[in-house]
């Protein structure tokens, strides 16, 4: 899989998000997660930086935005590194719930802007969009996934939940029988399986989601400004009240598995290469 390209007819890059925004063509911006070098994986700074970008995206005169990661893959998921902030403070909340709630709240809180935004969002998928990076295109109202991508929920494995909405938006979106598959297993599907499933709205040849996620964009400019905003506005919020009772309990869950110290087994594991040696519970 080669780096994305930016698309024909790229005007320049924008002012907002740090040179992270570029406008492809008017009421189209495309939003890159930038850190190729780590497969666009998640630090703590890389999610402030994302929920930062984002809101700085609601001022803007779009009616589209496109998210790609740049490099191979759209986004590998929380780096797992040992200098990341927020596995640190994971780590450090074991033993203070308040402080496990206070971190998965925020790190949801860098995703949950994009179903605010007075836009269509669509994620373009190539490589790997797994963990925490399938959660944020699960955010987006439409996934365009090239031949060669790849998509898990790994967490159960290392002692966590999918809690920045992955479950409760999975569910949503393929029901519980899917869902349930691809969380409990965490099993990686390709893009066949994915398209099948409905998890993407879309799927095309490798090297190409972008181009095939700016062409989708173009089909949604077609239809009226107003009536959009309308439809999105339905489609976003006609089980509100559920979906946000659903991702109380989630952020419940992960603050339950952060508690129970099982991911300190899981670093353990992955340092020793060996599989996980869990406590019956």
């Amino acid at each position: 899989m080669g780096e994305a390209d930016g698309g024909a007819g790229d005007q320049g890059q924008a002012a907002a998000c740090g040179g992270r925004l570029e406008r492809p063509r008017a009421g189209v911006g495309l939003l890159w997660l930038d850190r190729p070098a780590r497969a666009n994986a998640l630090d703590q700074a890389h999610f402030e930086r994302l929920r930062d970008d984002l809101l700085e995206l609601s001022f803007l005169d779009l009616r589209v935005l496109v998210l790609a990661g740049r490099g191979r893959h759209f986004c590998g998921g929380i780096d797992l590194s040992p200098g990341n902030a927020a596995l640190v403070e994971a780590v450090s909340s074991i033993e203070d719930a308040d402080r496990a709630r206070a971190l998965v709240r925020q790190l949801k809180g860098c995703f949950s802007p994009l179903r605010a935004l007075p836009m269509v969002t669509i994620a373009a998928i190539e490589g790997a969009c797994l963990g925490a990076g399938l959660e944020l295109a699960l955010h987006c109202d439409l996934r365009v996934g090239a031949a060669g991508s790849r998509y898990s929920l790994p967490e159960t494995r290392l002692g966590l939940v999918p809690d920045l909405g992955g479950s409760t938006l999975l569910r949503r979106l393929l029901g519980p029988g899917p869902a349930a598959y691809l969380g409990l297993s965490g099993r990686p599907i390709d893009a066949d399986e994915a398209h099948r499933l409905g998890l993407l709205s879309e799927r095309c040849a490798e090297g190409e989601a972008l181009s095939a996620a700016l062409r989708l964009a173009d089909d949604v400019l077609l239809g009226s400004p107003t009536a959009t905003r309308g439809l999105l506005r339905l489609l976003r919020h006609s089980d509100a009240e559920a979906t946000t009772q659903a991702l109380h309990e989630e952020t419940e869950a992960g603050v339950e598995a952060v508690c129970s110290g099982e991911l300190i087994e899981a670093a353990m594991a992955r340092m020793e290469q060996r599989p996980p040696a869990w406590a019956q519970g």
